[in-house]
């Protein structure tokens, strides 16, 4: 009957309605998300980065619009082994790639990255995609640099000094003596 149709079109709208609304709220988490995201489809074409990525990058989606070409000119090094995982998550090799590699920010910064991404389904066209974030661990990889040094130097001077040099642990057993704390 008519009143049928009409409220089937009216459920209808409101079902569509609904799935536009989570398709906007989705869009939104993805480009305000404080971590940078790319989405990725299997032909190397990129889909989308978000605000974050363009923000610690200094590259927009226009810029750099395939894998390839984010890989060859912002991953330089570690490009090819990336390419290869990548491949492997489309293949159905492994369920999660993590990688860390350097890039190139516009600007000519070098940052560290820890790479993670996901193939969660499929594209529209029938395409697999990938979700990649990326955590840039620049600042703690230059403190874990530090950190190591300052403890080869801290072994080397009690290793060296010429007196008794004990340093016990919390346990109070010997992590270090000098050479001169020998009889």
């Amino acid at each position: 009957t008519q009143a049928h149709r009409e409220r089937a079109a009216v459920e209808r709208a409101r079902a569509e309605a609904a799935l536009r609304a989570l398709a906007d709220q989705f869009t939104r988490t993805v480009e305000d998300a404080p971590v940078p995201i790319l989405l990725e489809a299997e032909d190397g074409e990129v889909l989308r980065v978000n605000r974050a990525w363009t923000e610690l990058t200094g590259y927009a989606h226009g810029d750099l619009p395939t894998m390839d070409a984010w890989l060859t000119h912002a991953c330089g090094q570690g490009a090819e082994a990336l390419r290869d995982r990548m491949r492997a998550l489309f293949a159905g090799e492994t369920g999660v790639v993590e990688s860390e590699c350097e890039i190139v920010t516009r600007a000519g910064e070098q940052r560290t990255w820890l790479w993670s991404a996901s193939s969660p389904g499929h594209l529209q066209d029938g395409r697999r995609f990938a979700v990649a974030m990326a955590t840039d661990i620049t600042e703690r990889k230059a403190s874990e640099l530090r950190l190591q040094r300052n403890a080869e130097t801290f072994t080397h001077l009690v290793q060296t000094a010429p007196f008794g040099i004990y340093v016990i642990d919390a346990d109070f057993r010997f992590a270090h003596m000098s050479a001169g704390a020998l009889p």
